[in-house]
């Protein structure tokens, strides 16, 4: 699991130590990837890291592993970017001249190894004794972009450079609205956005939603778990949202701020769909639009609990799907919304 983030560094609680190195025999080894950065074209950290971290210089920069298991890029003399465990676990990277692959993630609560096998191509899970436990396909991937976390579902090898590029591509999307590396075709973006305009309807100051739950600008809950973040993405305060609820003096959203929270909440429910479905993105696009308006209304938590709609998805039975959603909690909330969303999805099914 990782994460990157934008400020303050994460440690894990049980250092890694594949990825140090000892004194000053391996510094003379590694002299020139330690040169003082005095600028010019120098992408290298500076010398004082010597007796803590290890480097190599890689496609994207001098890349470095500190002894937790965390790994910075070095560009023309900054940290461009690092990515490390959390307090649950510590990382274990496989480190070459010119290359490195993270190899293992160890469980710091439970004991347990995760492994990557590199024939395999997936990720083992091993308990205290070496005993397989489990494997998965993929590698969650969490990053921060402006305070908004998305976990990434990555399959095969792990690499800094991978790691760096995916998370370019995030910043990319989010603060540049460059989709060209989205699922979507030629305005389904924009189809999808409009389409939840009109179904969650518009408030710009905050309402109580038939929950009870505390709702504003296009149906965003602000009790939900995350909201705060999302919130602050756009430029809005909850708290003092929060706190103005039942005054004379709300905050009343401004149109910048609500588009700008509608386009981020939008692409928060995308990546949770490529997260909770894997193989979203060669889904039809009516699919895409329907996993994302129910990711959108019901949060990640919520939709987790569909187990059988899910194996439908997963087994590409659309018209099984549309009948998972009658009779569920989500159906008799949104009514007429899931009733579409079925139709949609047997249409589909009829193709």
């Amino acid at each position: 699991m990782g994460d990157v983030r934008e400020s303050e560094a994460i440690v894990g609680e049980k250092p890694s130590t594949r990825a140090n190195f000892d004194g000053q025999k391996e510094f003379q080894e590694n002299r020139p990837l330690f040169k003082l950065c005095i600028g010019g074209d120098d992408n290298l950290p500076s010398l004082s890291i010597f007796n803590t971290e290890k480097s190599y210089s890689g496609k994207n920069g001098s890349v470095s592993f500190d002894e937790n298991g965390t790994v910075s890029i070095y560009r023309n003399c900054s940290k461009a970017f690092y990515y490390g465990p959390d307090e649950r676990e510590s990382f274990v990277w496989s480190v070459g001249k010119n290359q490195s692959t993270l190899s293992e993630i160890k469980i710091n609560e439970t004991g347990h190894t995760i492994r990557f096998n590199a024939l395999s191509r997936n990720w083992q899970t091993f308990d205290t004794n070496g005993k397989l436990q489990g494997q998965s396909d993929f590698h969650d991937a969490t990053f921060t972009v402006s305070g908004v976390k998305i976990t990434l579902p990555l399959a095969g090898a792990i690499t800094p450079e991978r790691l760096d590029n995916e998370y370019q591509k995030l910043r990319s999307i989010f603060l540049e609205q460059n989709y060209d590396s989205l699922p979507f075709n030629e305005g389904e973006l924009e189809k999808v956005m409009s389409s939840l305009k009109e179904k969650e309807g518009f408030e710009k100051t905050a309402y109580r939603d038939t929950e009870n739950l505390l709702t504003i600008g296009f149906g965003t809950n602000l009790q939900a778990k995350g909201s705060k973040e999302l919130l602050a993405a756009a430029g809005i305060n909850s708290d003092e949202i929060i706190a103005r609820e039942n005054t004379d003096t709300p905050v009343v959203l401004t149109d910048t701020q609500s588009e700008t929270l509608l386009r981020i909440t939008t692409l928060r429910a995308l990546f949770d769909c490529r997260k909770s479905f894997p193989g979203f993105d060669s889904q039809p696009e009516n699919v895409r639009k329907v996993l994302i308006d129910m990711m959108f209304n019901m949060g990640p938590e919520s939709f987790s609990t569909f187990a059988d709609f899910k194996k439908c998805i997963q087994a590409r039975n659309y018209r099984g799907a549309a009948d998972c959603i009658k009779g569920t909690k989500y159906a008799r909330q949104v009514k007429g919304r899931a009733v579409e969303n079925a139709e949609m999805l047997r249409a589909e099914a009829s193709k």
